[in-house]
């Protein structure tokens, strides 16, 4: 079984049942299994192929699952990135693993909004 199958299996075997608690949220299989779905869509429409790499920039919350989820979902291959990592190093990260797509919060992608310019995603040069 793939790991996007197991998201998809449970949401039929378990439905409103808590799949996920992120501090005061939670999630039911269904919940994720919808999300998951509709972030894969949006990733889709925005130019992912299959293979192509997401990186993951996020705190530990029910949106970085939904993001791997919806990833995976799309055909893609996703890499989470600690949102501690500095502006310099995410630009490495980026760069080095050949980045189509960056998923993070308003407030990290503002810290990093210069060194992200100089990325390589979504196939800018």
């Amino acid at each position: 079984m793939l790991v996007n199958n197991f998201l998809e299996n449970s949401s039929v075997r378990f439905g409103a049942k808590t799949a996920l608690i992120c501090g005061t949220q939670r999630y039911s299989y269904q919940e994720l299994e919808v999300s998951a779905n509709r972030m894969g869509h949006f990733l889709i429409e925005e130019g992912l192929r299959r293979q192509d790499r997401v990186a993951v920039y996020l705190e530990n919350s029910g949106e970085a699952v939904i993001s791997i989820f919806g990833a995976l979902k799309a055909g893609g291959v996703f890499l989470v990135i600690n949102p501690q990592v500095k502006p310099p190093s995410l630009q490495y990260i980026l760069n080095d693993c050949n980045v189509r797509i960056l998923v993070t919060s308003q407030r990290l992608f503002s810290a990093s909004a210069d060194r992200l310019q100089q990325c390589r995603i979504c196939g800018r040069s």
